[in-house]
């Protein structure tokens, strides 16, 4: 189950340490970096392309890379955590650079396959935050659409600054949350940006984070309208596209007050916002262009599994012609007592080998050809298939997103409706008061 997914690019002019010629090779690098350091692998030197090696620990890895046929360059490293009680982890970084502009940013993507929480059938358990992610946003520029997204809170404290942090909340096409927090100066400044750094510790990658000083604050609060206003070191979570102007959409954007903050501890809300970070990211669809690499990719280690398995089925194919009856032994039976296993390894029979002594013909002189355009077929027939789902997949995500916004436009009439009913309450009860004061 899909535990964590991430997208954004990395501004190869801003970035120190990476090249434009081999941007892929460079962040293909700090996967194995990631799997060196953080998952303690030895002999990742000699891993060959899309040949999965298996570890000691019983973790596997496999990794490839290419170009597509439009020119678009591509990487991905597969990492499939040692086998574990609660079921198996798959952590997938796939990298993409387009052919058609030039200097175009490369493309980083994250994924995390999860077991099933058990104690939450259908959903995926917790997935931290990668090191890989955080060793990249730390490495270089990464972008979220034109914002720029990190690890860190980042600071906003004069008019430029406000004028750009509005422009990111009304931009409705970057993918991940806005987490803003305003302050009036009651709290020493780095001490609390230490304390937002740690509440939003696992947001990284999935949402960006801006911490506001009480100029930038009163600024920001007084452009907005009064339902979309940063209280002091209260945390608000934007959505992409706000409506900065509406008091109505101001309900879509979660609040938590600072008197909320006190009352839970540090690694509980830093797991409650990675959990939201979660579920907003889980719920966007992939992004196109990565998503075709993915397809790409996807077919190629399917094409390597087929030409392994095609390869260990002719191994066993020519064992068992070369002595069947021993091959047959070994399953504990005389011949005549495993004509199955006979069929499943299509072993010869008496006649077809006569046959074959006549017309001079014989399996093996089949040409190579004809195996190799069958072949090439089914990598055509897989691509195809792959191409169809991920045209599926797509629609499904385009419903739920129409889904999520009709969900939202209900609640924003709810909100209304309840608005409306209290007013109208209080109206009856000040006529009420006022009909009993004059009895």
């Amino acid at each position: 189950m899909l535990g964590y997914r991430t997208t954004f690019a990395v501004d190869i002019a801003k970035s120190a340490g990476i090249e434009a010629e081999s941007a892929i090779d460079t962040l293909l690098r700090e996967g194995f970096d990631w799997l060196r350091k953080k998952k303690k692998l030895q002999g990742l030197d000699d891993l060959e392309p899309w040949v999965e090696k298996e570890f000691p620990d019983q973790s596997r890895v496999i990794y490839g890379k290419g170009k597509t046929p439009a020119g678009d360059e591509y990487a991905k490293l597969v990492f499939f955590d040692r086998p574990q009680e609660s079921g198996q982890w798959v952590t997938t970084l796939l990298i993409g650079r387009s052919a058609k502009k030039q200097g175009l940013f490369p493309l980083v993507s994250v994924e995390i396959d999860a077991p099933e929480d058990p104690r939450w059938p259908g959903r995926p358990m917790f997935s931290n935050r990668p090191w890989l992610v955080k060793n990249i946003l730390d490495g270089y520029v990464c972008l979220d659409r034109d914002m720029r997204t990190s690890d860190d809170p980042t600071l906003v404290s004069d008019e430029e600054g406000v004028e750009e942090f509005l422009g990111h909340l009304e931009d409705g096409k970057h993918r991940g949350l806005i987490i803003a927090c305003g302050t009036d100066g009651t709290v020493e400044h780095s001490a609390w940006k230490q304390i937002l750094d740690d509440i939003t510790t696992e947001c990284a990658g999935q949402a960006t984070v801006f911490l506001l000083d009480p100029v930038a604050t009163r600024m920001f609060n007084a452009r907005v309208s009064s339902a979309h206003v940063l209280s002091p070191y209260a945390l608000r979570t934007f959505k992409p596209g706000a409506v900065l102007d509406d008091p109505d959409d101001g309900l879509r954007h979660r609040v938590l007050t600072a008197h909320a903050l006190l009352g839970k501890k540090r690694k509980e809300l830093a797991k409650m916002f990675g959990r939201v970070s979660r579920t907003h990211s889980s719920s966007l669809p992939p992004d196109p262009f990565m998503r075709r690499l993915d397809s790409i990719t996807g077919a190629e280690l399917d094409r390597v599994t087929f030409e392994r398995t095609v390869d260990e089925h002719t191994v066993l194919l020519s064992a068992a012609r070369e002595t069947p009856r021993e091959v047959l032994e070994l399953r504990g039976g005389p011949l005549q007592e495993n004509r199955s296993l006979v069929a499943s390894l299509d072993v010869p029979a008496v006649e077809e080998t006569a046959e074959s002594a006549k017309t001079g013909i014989s399996r093996e002189s089949v040409p190579v050809q004809s195996r190799d355009e069958e072949l090439e077929m089914l990598r055509l027939e897989v691509r195809e298939l792959r191409a169809r789902l991920g045209e599926k997949e797509h629609s499904l995500a385009e419903s739920g997103a129409k889904n999520e916004r009709l969900y939202a436009e209900a609640r924003l009439l709810e909100a209304r409706y309840e608005r409306a009913m209290e007013a109208r309450v209080d109206e009856l009860v000040q006529q009420y008061e006022s009909d009993l004061a004059g009895l």
